[in-house]
């Protein structure tokens, strides 16, 4: 696809980045041979990501995001980008760019020291803590690292986030054994995470995610952790979530041959700044 820039370069930021980035995307799908499964649903989620863009409605909108750590650390300067409802987006950079800390303020785990971020039309900066807990619900989110409870079974893991809620036991036993079908684990709903492998954690992690029926996921390198074959098994999970359900996904990584299938857009960091938003 051709590329095209969003917004202004940066001062300073060196020429090429986002070229060099989406030349190494697509030549590792070019890699990935895949059977003729994993083709349709490249192909479909590639059609879905096309929709969203052609619709262009802004599920986020953040403008001049900026944060500072105590120390003199700018982990975000200026950061301007809009992510589309229904696209997969992809967040890239190298360790220490800014990516985690960028992801963490579209739920507010991490409050930007300047600018401002909607979601869905509301001002995220001036909800209150109760209002932030609801909106938080609709923002789902999975880790590098699963935090799963080992005190939990996988059916009681998925099951949290709507305990946590109130919602009715029937309501919740319904809505889990829905989850851990579409994830593939009904048969492990009674096993504790110690007896289950890496990627079957993520799987639970995805699935209590989408417990709260959110409309977006934020996917913090969930995928480093594990070995590449069950690093596509997990990205091709996503990929089928956001064409069957609509679901948009926020996904960031810095590793480029693990990214499969390829965001629909993507906007590259550079020390902690964004010189290019493209489609991919």
């Amino acid at each position: 696809m051709e590329l095209t820039q969003a917004f202004p370069r940066s001062a300073g930021v060196p020429e090429g980045i986002l070229s060099r980035w989406i030349a190494a995307f697509r030549k590792a799908g070019e890699r990935d041979a895949g059977g003729a499964d994993s083709v349709a649903t490249a192909a479909e989620s590639e059609l879905a990501g096309r929709r969203a863009s052609e619709t262009g409605v802004s599920l986020f909108s953040l403008r001049g995001i900026s944060k500072h750590f105590d120390g003199g650390v700018q982990a975000l300067d200026d950061i301007s980008l809009d992510i589309r409802e229904g696209e997969i987006f992809g967040i890239i950079g190298r360790s220490g760019a800014g990516k985690s800390t960028l992801l963490r303020t579209l739920n507010q785990l991490e409050r930007p020291s300047a600018g401002s971020i909607e979601f869905d039309g509301r001002d995220l900066l001036a909800v209150d803590a109760a209002e932030l807990r609801k909106v938080r619900r609709r923002i789902g989110m999975i880790f590098q690292h699963f935090n799963l409870l080992s005190s939990r079974t996988v059916a009681g893991n998925i099951a949290l986030p709507l305990e946590l809620a109130g919602v009715a036991p029937a309501r919740i036993a319904v809505r889990v054994a829905e989850l851990l079908e579409l994830v593939g684990l009904t048969e492990q709903r009674d096993r504790y995470p110690n007896q289950i492998s890496g990627g079957q954690k993520q799987r639970v992690g995805i699935a209590r995610a989408l417990a709260t029926e959110p409309r977006v996921l934020l996917c913090d390198e969930a995928t480093s952790a594990l070995d590449p074959e069950t690093t596509q098994s997990i990205l091709a999970l996503l990929a089928d979530i956001n064409r069957r359900l609509g679901l948009t996904i926020v996904l960031i990584t810095h590793q480029l041959q693990r990214t499969k299938p390829t965001p629909h857009r993507a906007a590259v960091l550079h020390a902690a700044r964004l010189p290019d938003q493209a489609a991919v």
